[in-house]
């Protein structure tokens, strides 16, 4: 996935982007558990439902493609 800042440009590897719901899971089940987040302090952590990653044909086989080419098409819900 791609972030177009205003004078950088920023992605996230997917990697990152497919196993982002797994982590969000991770940690709000460990809030959960924990009284004191859940029941004084109210956490609410919205997190990551669903995430999408999809390679390009091309530049993903390219042998030292600049990771640029590499975080082109990403979704995190």
């Amino acid at each position: 996935m791609s972030i177009l800042n205003t004078l950088v440009y920023r992605g996230l590897p997917s990697e990152r982007t497919v196993i982002a719901p797994r982590i969000t899971a991770h940690i709000k089940g460990i809030a959960d558990q924990d009284s004191f987040l859940s029941d004084v302090c109210r956490v609410i952590l919205p997190g990551e439902n669903a995430s999408i990653n999809v390679d390009h044909p091309y530049y993903s086989k390219l042998p030292g493609a600049p990771y640029q080419y590499l975080e082109m098409l990403g979704v995190i819900f």
